[in-house]
């Protein structure tokens, strides 16, 4: 599972951790609304609980420790305050992901145009292969062969 988790626009580390108030939780099993904001204490420490709507009322439901992951903020970086040595060890690293990104499209052509080509062998091949001989045939000619050659004859 990942670690990093967006949500309208911010991102969040999730964390397995028991839930507070107020904070966000990414439910496990939900995929239509699987952000949550936990709006009671816990009454105990395996349940947490979230609001929810229906067209016709509001309501609160539970949730299980192993059913989510608390969705802390990550704090956006200011590179004002970074040191000049970080800085430069980004930009290094930015320029070997790049590279590495061309050298992998590159070689993933690579692959294909193999892959093309041996496609063409393989369909060439079978195109002016010789009919299929049985492996029953081919024992009864190798058979045949070496008969003919314990008797001395030519084939």
């Amino acid at each position: 599972m990942r670690e990093i988790y967006s949500y309208q626009g911010e991102d969040y580390r999730m964390v397995e951790r028991k839930a507070e108030v107020g904070e966000l939780v990414l439910d496990l099993f939900d995929f239509k609304k699987p952000v949550k904001t936990i709006v009671t204490p816990p009454f105990d420490s395996e349940v947490v609980w979230y609001e929810f709507e229906t067209e016709h009322r509001k309501d609160i439901a539970p949730l299980r420790l192993n059913e989510y992951r608390v969705l802390e903020p990550l704090e956006s970086v200011d590179t004002s305050e970074s040191s000049p040595q970080v800085i430069d060890m980004l930009a290094n690293l930015a320029r070997r992901v790049a590279s590495l990104e061309s050298q992998l499209r590159d070689t993933q052509g690579n692959v294909e145009k193999l892959g093309e080509e041996i496609a063409a062998v393989k369909y060439s091949a079978t195109e002016s292969a010789p009919p299929h001989k049985s492996g029953a045939q081919l024992l009864a000619d190798a058979f045949a062969a070496l008969a003919k050659h314990e008797r001395g004859e030519r084939q």
